[in-house]
């Protein structure tokens, strides 16, 4: 890998997202992260770069379950923006919810490429990897 990777954490979980980081960067160091803490951050923040035509990020790592506003605000709001920005995105779904609702619920929207449960594993941050 040449380049590093812009990879979004959107999750409300300082922990998780300490874990997280330290788990890719085992595998795949020299990333760049950025944590966001609420959905509707992250989606204004989305849109800022896409207005100003700055570059997004290339992996969003999203949990469902967060104050306010959940995941699926945040996957709604995702599929309503430019597609010639969000189609740059492999967006992931990282969540502790293993109910079968969400995962056929996440494998509907085009715009999620999977559904893991947390914590990752070495296999799930080689199956994202492997798309760069």
């Amino acid at each position: 890998m040449n380049e590093p990777l812009h990879i979004w954490l959107i999750d409300d979980d300082h922990i998780n997202n300490f874990l997280t980081k330290e788990l890719i960067n085992l595998y795949c160091p020299e990333n760049i992260f950025v944590e966001v803490h609420y959905a509707e951050a992250g989606i204004q923040m989305l849109q800022d770069l896409i207005d100003m035509k700055k570059q997004v990020p290339e992996i969003i790592l999203l949990d469902l379950n967060m104050p306010v506003n959940d995941g699926w605000y945040f996957i709604d709001k995702f599929e309503k923006l430019d597609d010639s920005f969000t189609q740059k995105i492999n967006l992931y779904v990282y969540t502790s919810s293993l109910y079968f609702e969400d995962i056929n619920r996440a494998n509907s929207y085009h715009s999620v490429k999977k559904l893991f449960s947390k914590p990752l594993t070495q296999e799930n941050i080689t199956e994202i990897f492997s798309r760069h």
